[in-house]
């Protein structure tokens, strides 16, 4: 059976980049002025199955019959200023923190960590980390 508090969830992940997207292109527009969108979402429930805490997923359209990958055209290429059709759909992140155990490897994890625990160890390099020192209301620690 379901999470009931993930049934909001699961349909947030989707329909916030797609909002942002509808907000920020006015009507006429070309959609090549579509900027990138990138959907972090930190998660403090048990969402799905997997033993990672770090998740991220993309758009590939692959073809049913011959399993090739539908890719952007010349102009496409030239319009979009790039070769892959996933980099033009949104980016999805899942940062899973319950799941995190406290080791920061890197600076996605000195994020994490922070996220978790409300403290930023003094041997932390992620860049914004200065930011956090005035971010009101996150109740903030240095370690």
């Amino acid at each position: 059976m379901p999470d009931p508090a993930s049934t909001p969830f699961d349909r947030g992940v989707l329909l916030f980049p797609l909002l942002h997207l509808v907000e920020y292109i006015k009507q006429g527009e070309p959609y090549s002025k579509i900027k990138k969108v990138i959907s972090i979402n930190l998660v403090y429930f048990n969402l799905g199955q997997g033993e990672d805490y770090v998740y991220h997923g993309k758009t590939e359209f692959i073809g049913l019959n011959k399993k090739d990958v539908l890719k952007l055209d010349s102009y496409q290429q030239e319009l979009y200023k790039t070769e892959k059709i996933s980099d033009i759909y949104p980016d999805y992140y899942i940062l899973k923190i319950n799941q995190f155990n406290d080791i920061a490897r890197n600076t996605i994890d000195e994020w994490i960590y922070f996220f978790k625990n409300e403290r930023i160890e003094d041997n932390f390099t992620a860049r914004g980390k200065g930011a956090v020192e005035i971010w009101p209301g996150m109740g903030y620690n240095r370690g």
